[in-house]
């Protein structure tokens, strides 16, 4: 787990690091007509990112609404519009809702039966991008020119070459013929 996140966070510092570099200066892309660009970059790259931070806050709020209920209310009303408030935590929970029944519909079509109950834990793995979204926002804000080392190929712990050879992390020699067994 500790590696999957050092390996997102570093996905992400990288994603964050390039939306500030290429957000520079995006009056220059709009003076020079480049609209397009600089809408496809807000939502691919921008709200990709934002959406990690967004999301569990999100969640949060939700959730000390429901353990707190009309108390809270007012509260929210003064932080948000009500149509915002609720369009907010209608796409929350539906948004939510849509995204695990599309992988179950996607398990179902391609006939991964066995995937099912997994695409249920997507709110977790969501969790788990946010969790890796903000140690990326605290490494580019201290250590912005340090990039996390990862161990890659864990999958292949155990598991050998046709020839024998060892293909465990640390093991791999590229000259070798990976016909997996």
């Amino acid at each position: 787990m500790k590696n999957w996140l050092r390996q997102r966070s570093r996905w992400i510092k990288g994603y964050m690091q390039a939306y500030l570099v290429h957000m520079r200066n995006p009056v220059e892309d709009f003076r020079k007509g480049r609209l397009y660009d600089l809408f496809t970059y807000q939502v691919v790259i921008g709200s990709g990112t934002a959406v990690l931070f967004i999301n569990p806050l999100m969640w949060v709020l939700l959730g000390i609404y429901t353990a707190f209920g009309r108390s809270v209310i007012n509260i929210y009303h003064i932080l948000f519009p009500w149509p915002i408030l609720y369009l907010g935590a209608f796409c929350l929970i539906f948004g939510n809702f849509f995204y695990v029944y599309l992988y179950l519909l996607a398990c179902m079509r391609r006939k991964q039966y066995h995937l099912l109950l997994w695409t249920l834990f997507i709110p977790v793995y969501w969790l788990l991008m946010s969790t890796a979204a903000f140690y990326a926002l605290f490494e580019l804000l201290v250590k912005p020119h340090y990039w996390q080392k990862t161990v890659h190929g864990l999958h292949l712990k155990g598991k050998r070459t046709s020839s024998g050879h060892d293909i465990s992390p640390g093991h791999i020699n590229p000259a070798c013929a990976c016909n997996f067994t």
